[in-house]
């Protein structure tokens, strides 16, 4: 019960909730270690908050009630919204997605797709948070209409993420870019993963050299398949594009392969759009967001991603920006962040790197991209050196005005940087 019972409470009101189930972390754990963690709730007020307010279930209470018979059933039609998910909110507030059943239906199918050499008796390691919707797809819903096992990991740490995969060898793994940070550690060196079929990387750009590290990985420790980068967004339910096994332009820059689950995708201004294969709700109880979202274009209800990129005439998508991100400068040139992420990157000795655009002080209708860098070593010979190769290898439109070098990113759970905080040091 990692969260703040209070806020939770609050929160709920505002919604007309009746129930909020919960599940406790000890339940999970050895008897003499739940034992302790059930003394730290009582001891932190977390067990009494829990037990003041009558709004919170016990998930055990749940399936015993249901095991009675005494809970009533609803009808709920297929169309109509079941759950409701929170955006990233990356670049700005979150927002309350609404999906249905035929939603969430659709995109385990899509899932389906892209596990490779898919049995009875597989495993599915899931480490994406099962409150984010990618999550909840893969580690409940999938393994639940399979009749798969799943392993979910209540506490980890990303410097065991390679051990974790080798103690419990599920077939399957479903990953952020950020999970694979440590496979270069020495003690990640001797491990056989032929057991792996399905490596998935989901919620941010990979960069492909960081792609190509990882492929390399799996390969020299024996493992038959590389790894599938999937795009995609809460709104959609999940997957809109996944990649093939063996794409020819697997390490393009924002190669993000093939539509899947029966969405249409068109380019419309240079923004990538999707027509979904089942209807979208919209955003709970924000009506402006969700007209500004969904807009119909030859009669058909389009979803405008944010994201700009381009089709092939094979159907392949490549990403290469968030419009929300899009930098213009007060000549007119337009940027994208990931152009300067990416040549910034190339350097030698440079761990992360986030460009954005702050306001241009004499053009206040324009903007100048400002990097923020991380380096494994922060010397200032290394920073020198960085500046220096900006200036040779991006065009001078492109070279940012300031290089802000930090020890860390901001990150959400999903692993994804946070761009609004880095909005918010530069104000």
């Amino acid at each position: 019960m990692n969260f703040n019972v209070k806020a939770t409470a609050k929160v709920a009101s505002k919604m007309n909730i009746e129930h909020i189930v919960v599940m406790r972390g000890c339940e999970v754990f050895p008897k003499q270690v739940a034992f302790w963690y059930g003394f730290g709730e009582w001891f932190n007020g977390r067990k009494r908050a829990f037990l003041s307010d009558k709004r919170f279930k016990h998930w055990d209470d749940i399936i015993n009630l249901a095991s009675e018979d005494k809970v009533d059933c609803c009808e709920w039609h297929e169309n109509e919204p079941q759950m409701i998910f929170q955006t990233s909110g990356t670049t700005g507030v979150p927002k309350g997605v609404l999906l249905t059943a035929e939603n969430i239906e659709n995109s385990t199918l899509a899932t389906c797709e892209i596990m490779n050499d898919l049995k009875p008796n597989d495993a599915v390691l899931d480490l994406m948070p099962i409150f984010a919707y990618y999550g909840f797809c893969t580690s409940i819903h999938l393994p639940l209409s399979l009749g798969i096992k799943v392993v979910i990991v209540p506490i980890w740490k990303p410097r065991n993420f390679v051990k974790i995969i080798n103690q419990h060898r599920p077939q399957h793994v479903f990953t952020a870019p950020s999970n694979w940070d440590t496979i270069y550690k020495k003690e990640n060196q001797s491990y056989n993963l032929d057991f792996l079929k399905t490596i998935t990387i989901a919620g941010d750009v990979v960069k492909p050299d960081y792609e190509r590290d990882i492929n390399e990985y799996l390969t020299q420790h024996n493992c038959n398949f590389s790894i599938t980068k999937v795009y995609g967004m809460t709104e959609t339910a999940g997957i809109i594009t996944a990649t093939l096994q063996n794409p020819v332009n697997r390490y393009e820059l924002g190669y993000s392969g093939y539509s899947m689950a029966n969405h249409e995708i068109r380019i419309i201004n240079d923004e990538v759009c999707v027509c979904p294969s089942s209807k979208f709700h919209g955003y709970y109880e924000n009506q402006q967001a969700t007209e500004q979202l969904i807009r119909e274009h030859d009669g058909k209800m389009w979803i405008h991603t944010g994201d700009v990129g381009h089709l092939t005439d094979t159907g392949e998508l490549f990403v290469v920006g968030r419009s929300k991100r899009m930098i213009v400068r007060y000549d007119g040139l337009k940027v994208f962040p990931i152009e300067i992420e990416m040549a910034i990157l190339e350097f030698p000795g440079v761990k992360e790197c986030a460009a954005i655009g702050v306001v241009d002080t004499l053009h206040p209708q324009s903007s100048l991209p400002i990097a923020f860098v991380v380096l494994n070593k922060n010397t200032w010979s290394n920073r020198k050196k960085v500046y220096q190769y900006s200036k040779k290898h991006l065009p001078e439109y492109m070279q940012p005005n300031k290089i802000i070098f930090v020890k860390e990113l901001p990150k959400n759970i999903m692993g994804k940087t946070e761009y609004s905080k880095l909005k918010q040091l530069c104000e």
